[in-house]
């Protein structure tokens, strides 16, 4: 019977620290005794998140310990001075055994000083980049490219140029490129699809709509069909997004077997135009979430009201029951602006 933490065998330690990031490793176990100390420097597997308040704590005393086993690193709002201190002390291709990274709201000069080393981390499975709002199109097109072109082995990218107005290069065509998710907030839904043909393992797609060019500049003339399994969108600024945009998007995806759509358009509330769509764009779909918060705003007395009845009888007909897609429409109040009603609807999956 085990009666003492020091009777623990090293491969329990280990199972044990799988819960702890490597910061709560060592500032809880470093110093017991000389087993664990080398128990700490060997343990394969551990993460690191660095922030501007911790930076001081990690650079003098945990990664000149666990540097080399460290499979996740996550860099959090650091400041330019900060952030170039570290990478001095300890480049990117110290970490030989990185396999995820993330970046989040860091100055544009930090990710490109990240940017430059994206080939020296060859083992790179998972990178998440989110940039601050001083961003250019430029730098923000030449990172999303180099991504692509220096990570072969990425397997999934969360790419946020927070609102920045950009477009995608294309790419060299390269089979061995291995991503199976992408998550982006885009500009340009044609760029964007350009892109992913390039991708022919890409299986699930999260876009954060920013603004959509008009629909009319699409051409699907030189974009293939995508293999994609699952779409995520979201529609934030709902006047830039209608139902031709969708029919864009799922005549691309005909193998489509799940997506979800959040938007604040009113023009989305028709179940009979998505059950048209569907079957004509997306006959494999088997999963459908939809969540609509809209506002009508009523300017003359005498304007129609949405009928709630109307637009729920849309979302239960029969193909909806046997899709087995139960969706809800209710009211979720009013507020006068100063000039006019505005009234609040939800449609929403069950």
């Amino acid at each position: 019977m085990i009666t003492t933490l020091l009777s623990l065998s090293n491969e329990l330690f280990f199972d044990i620290w799988d819960y702890f990031d490597s910061s709560e490793i060592y500032y809880s176990f470093a110093g017991l005794n000389g087993r664990i100390n080398n128990l700490i420097r060997i343990k394969p597997g551990t993460s690191a998140k660095i922030t501007s308040s911790n930076l001081d704590s990690y650079m003098k005393h945990i990664l000149p310990v666990m540097k080399y086993q460290l499979v996740a690193l996550k860099f959090d709002e650091q400041n330019e001075k900060h952030f170039e201190l570290f990478t001095n002390k300890y480049p990117l291709d110290k970490f030989k055994h990185l396999q995820t990274l993330t970046i989040s709201f860091m100055p544009l000069s930090n990710v490109k000083i990240i940017f430059d080393k994206f080939q020296l981390l060859t083992n790179l499975t998972s990178l998440s980049v989110r940039f601050d709002s001083k961003a250019y199109r430029e730098d923000v097109s030449r990172i999303f490219r180099s991504i692509l072109v220096n990570l072969p082995k990425l397997k999934y990218l969360l790419f946020d140029p927070n609102c920045c107005f950009y477009t995608l290069e294309k790419v060299r065509q390269n089979y061995h490129y291995n991503l199976e998710t992408l998550l982006i907030r885009i500009i340009n839904i044609t760029d964007l699809f350009h892109i992913l043909h390039w991708l022919p393992k890409l299986k699930n797609l999260t876009m954060n709509i920013s603004t959509v060019f008009s629909h009319s500049h699409y051409s699907l003339s030189h974009i293939k069909y995508l293999k994609l399994n699952n779409i995520n969108g979201r529609d934030e600024y709902f006047r830039f997004f209608d139902f031709e945009d969708m029919k864009f998007v799922l005549k691309c995806c005909s193998n489509l077997k799940i997506f979800s759509f959040l938007s604040k358009a009113c023009e989305f509330l028709n179940g009979k135009t998505w059950m048209n769509i569907f079957v004509k764009y997306a006959p494999l779909l088997k999963k459908f979430h939809l969540f609509i918060d809209a506002c009508q705003i009523l300017t003359d007395s005498e304007e129609e009201f949405f009928d709630i009845n109307n637009i729920q009888k849309e979302f239960q007909t029969d193909y909806y029951k046997d899709k087995q897609w139960y969706i809800k429409c209710d009211y979720d109040g009013c507020q006068f602006n100063g000039n006019n009603w505005e009234y609040y609807i939800k449609v929403y999956s069950m």
